[in-house]
C-alpha cells in the first residue's frame, strides 16, 4: 500500500522509510490525556505502543509543546534527551512492551505543558495511534493555613491558628482571616463551625510563579452558641491527599441564661428556712447577693454559695440562704440578685424574689392590765388581742388566778375564737383577781404575755361576835372591805352617842 504512494525513481528502501514517516504523521488519530503531578515528585508519561497490531516499532519522539525533548529508536540505537531538561528526562522501553514511558524526575513548576509522543512503526497500518498527547498539569501543595485576626485592642499579631481565641464577650464583632498561600491549583478555603459551613468573603491572588493565595474572611457577632465552639478553617486542593485544617477554640463570656428559686412556701417558727437560688448558663460564674426586703444580708454564716463548671463551658452557681424562722420573718420578701462581668454596669441584674410565710402560735396580750371598779350591777370588759399565722383560732381559754375559768354564759360573754375578749357581767367582789387569756391555732397554744388584774371595791361589812380582849369579855367586829383601810365607830343600839 505504501509503495503506491512513493516515487519509483528513488531507491526503494530509502523511500520506504520516508513514506512510512509521512504516512505516520498525516494519518494519525490524536488521543489527548490529562495528568496531574506534584512539583518535586517524578512522573511517567505513557505512550502506548501496539507492536502486535501495528508491527515493529521504529522510533518514539517526545515533544514539549512544539519543542522536541527526546528521541528513542531501538533500530537506530538512539536514546537522547534534548533541550534544557536533559538531566531530568529519560525514556524507558523494553522490546515489544506496550508502553514507552517518558520519565520526568524532580518535576518543576514550569514542566507544565502539552507533551506529544510520535510513534513510527516500520509498517503503516490503519487504526494505529501514532500521535498521543498528554496535558501535564503541575501542582503545588499550599502552605499550612494561617489564621489572622484584626480583633482585640490592640489587634492580635501573627498566626493564631490552633489556639484559644478570646475571651470576648457575647455580642462582640470579630474578624477572622484564614489564608492558604503558595498553592496550585487555586486552593479552596472555607470556614466551618462544627459541620456547618459559615458565610465568608473570599479573595484570590496569584504571584509571578503562578502560585495562588486564597483568603477567606469571616465576620461574626459572637453569641452564646459560640461558647466552646471550634471554628475550623479547611483547605482543600487537588494537590493534597486530604484537606488541611487549622482551628480556633472560641472562648466567649456570656451573661446568665436563667435563674430559679427553690423554697418552702410555709415554715413553722423555730424551724429553718432554706431558700436555694440557682443561676444557670453564666461565664464567668455569677456572683449572688441576698437581700431581706431592701436590706442586704451580710451575715456570711447564713449564705453558702458554690459555682459548678458545666460541660458546655458555663457555670451553674448554687447559693443557699438558711436561717432560723421567727414570727418577725412572716411576710418578708427575700431577694436573690445575680450578675457577672458581662452584665455588670450594663444591664439590669438577674433577680428573683420570694415571700416567706412563717406559721407561729398566737402571741397574746390582755388589756387593761389594771382595772378598779365598785361592786355594782355593771359589766367589765377585759380585752384579748393576738397576732398569729394562721390567724384563725381553734380555741380561746381564760384563766383566773392560775385556774381555768368556766365561762358560764349567764355570767360571761365572749372568750370564744370569734370573740376572744371577756365580758364579766354584774361585777361582784367574787370576780376580783388576775386574768390571763390563752389562744390556740393550728401551730399551738399560747398564754398572754401579761395579765389583767380586776380590783372590785365594796363597802365594809361587819360581823359582831363575842370574844375576849385582855382576859375580859368583849364584842369583836370582823370587817370585810375593799379597800381594807376602815375606820370603826361603836354605838349602842338606840343611842345617839358613840362609845369612845
Amino acid at each position: 500500500m505504501w509503495r503506491k504512494n512513493c516515487p519509483s525513481v528513488v531507491p526503494r528502501r530509502f523511500f520506504a522509510v520516508v513514506c512510512f514517516l509521512l504516512l505516520a504523521i498525516c494519518c494519525t488519530n490524536t488521543v489527548a490525556k490529562d495528568i496531574n503531578v506534584l512539583v518535586g515528585s517524578s512522573i511517567d508519561l505513557p505512550c502506548t505502543v501496539d507492536t502486535e497490531q501495528c508491527g515493529e516499532l521504529h522510533s518514539v519522539k517526545w515533544y514539549r509543546d512544539t519543542s522536541r525533548i527526546y528521541v528513542y529508536s531501538q533500530l537506530g540505537l538512539i536514546s537522547r534527551a534534548e533541550g534544557n531538561a536533559t538531566k531530568r528526562i529519560t525514556v524507558e522501553y523494553e522490546h515489544n512492551n506496550t508502553e514507552a514511558l517518558l520519565r520526568i524526575n524532580k518535576v518543576e513548576l514550569l514542566d507544565e505543558a502539552s507533551y506529544k509522543c510520535e510513534i513510527t512503526y516500520l509498517e503503516v497500518r490503519e487504526n494505529c495511534d501514532v500521535v498521543q498527547i498528554i496535558r501535564l498539569q503541575t501542582m503545588v501543595q499550599p502552605e499550612p493555613p494561617q489564621i489572622l485576626s484584626t480583633s482585640g485592642s490592640p489587634p492580635l499579631q501573627g498566626n493564631i491558628a490552633n489556639t484559644t481565641f478570646g475571651p470576648y464577650e457575647e455580642e462582640t464583632q470579630i474578624e477572622l482571616i484564614c489564608q492558604a498561600a503558595g498553592g496550585k491549583p487555586k486552593p479552596q478555603v472555607k470556614w466551618y463551625n462544627g459541620s456547618r459551613e459559615m458565610n465568608a468573603t473570599y479573595e484570590t491572588t496569584q504571584d509571578t510563579d503562578g502560585l495562588f493565595t486564597e483568603t477567606a474572611k469571616l465576620n461574626v457577632r459572637l453569641t452564646r452558641g459560640d461558647l466552646k465552639a471550634r471554628y475550623e478553617c479547611r483547605v482543600a486542593s487537588d494537590a493534597l491527599q486530604r484537606p488541611m485544617m487549622a482551628y480556633l477554640d472560641m472562648e466567649v463570656l456570656v451573661r446568665p441564661s436563667d435563674m430559679k428559686l427553690e423554697y418552702q412556701e410555709q415554715v413553722v417558727q423555730g424551724n429553718d428556712v432554706l431558700i436555694i437560688c440557682d443561676v444557670f448558663g453564666a461565664n464567668p460564674a455569677a456572683d449572688v447577693k441576698w437581700f431581706n426586703n431592701s436590706k442586704p444580708i451580710t451575715n456570711e454564716s447564713l449564705v453558702h454559695t458554690v459555682p459548678e463548671a458545666m460541660r458546655n463551658g458555663t457555670f451553674t452557681t448554687k447559693s443557699q440562704l438558711q436561717f432560723r424562722a421567727t414570727r418577725y420573718d412572716n411576710g418578708q420578701i427575700f431577694h436573690c440578685y445575680a450578675e457577672n462581668s458581662v452584665i455588670r454596669n450594663k444591664t439590669a441584674l438577674f433577680h428573683r424574689q420570694v415571700l416567706i410565710q412563717v406559721k407561729y402560735a398566737p402571741v397574746v396580750s390582755v388589756s387593761p392590765e389594771n382595772t378598779t371598779t365598785n361592786e355594782t350591777a355593771q359589766n367589765i370588759l377585759i380585752g384579748c388581742r393576738y397576732t398569729a399565722n394562721p390567724l384563725e383560732l381553734k380555741a380561746v381559754y381564760w384563766m383566773k388566778n392560775g385556774k381555768n375559768l368556766t365561762l358560764n354564759r349567764e355570767k360571761y360573754e365572749g372568750g370564744t375564737p370569734l370573740h376572744p375578749p371577756l365580758i364579766i357581767k354584774n361585777v361582784t367582789r367574787d370576780d376580783m383577781g388576775e386574768y390571763v387569756c390563752a389562744c390556740m391555732n393550728d401551730v399551738g397554744l399560747s398564754e398572754s404575755e401579761n395579765s389583767a388584774y380586776l380590783n372590785v371595791q365594796y363597802p365594809p361589812q361587819c360581823v359582831i361576835t363575842k370574844g375576849e380582849y385582855n382576859g375580859n369579855p368583849a364584842l369583836l367586829c370582823i370587817v370585810d372591805a375593799n379597800p381594807d383601810k376602815v375606820a370603826f365607830t361603836w354605838k349602842i343600839q338606840g343611842a345617839n352617842d358613840s362609845l369612845d
